[in-house]
């Protein structure tokens, strides 16, 4: 039986050397273990980064797909402000037809925001009464957004509404 200081050095145990710590036994890493260890990490890394690069591309298109759809819907609403603005005008003056509105002021992250409104007077279908001969009027609405982004292209919306003021 060997004892412990033979075992320490490495006698009895066929010379390689070897040393026994709280019961595990730890060999010395040859140089082609650690080589195949070095590649065996370096794949590792490389695996990480690729996935890393395809979240971070994955989440930069999503981000630029939210941006258009979100102003795309700004587009939208600004469309139904200006029918609005031109429905009421319409209403208050029967001469009204039409303006540009710029908004570009109440929305920062564009450089330009306006919104055009024209109207034009249609020739009644009815016989002439009353009522003004050209008292149905076409509104044609556009809203163009320019966002500040570059990435990003111009937005336009259109809309065309008859009125009967019949």
């Amino acid at each position: 039986m060997a004892s412990l200081n033979d075992v320490n050095s490495g006698v009895g145990n066929g010379g390689r050397a070897m040393t026994q710590l709280a019961g595990v036994s730890q060999m010395r890493k040859t140089p082609m273990r650690q080589g195949a260890l070095l590649v065996v990490v370096l794949a590792l890394l490389t695996v990480a980064s690729t996935l890393s690069m395809v979240g971070f591309t994955t989440a930069l298109r999503h981000r630029r797909q939210v941006a258009k759809e979100v102003h795309a819907l700004q587009a939208s609403e600004l469309l139904r402000a200006g029918l609005r603005r031109a429905l009421a005008s319409c209403r208050d003056d029967t001469n009204y037809d039409g303006e540009t509105w710029d908004v570009t002021d109440a929305f920062p992250q564009f450089n330009s925001a306006t919104i055009r409104i024209d109207v034009t007077p249609l020739a009644s279908q009815e016989p002439p009464s009353d009522q003004d001969l050209f008292s149905r009027k076409r509104i044609d609405v556009s809203a163009e957004l320019q966002p500040r982004a570059a990435e990003i292209q111009v937005i336009q919306r259109s809309l065309t509404y008859v009125t009967n003021n019949s």
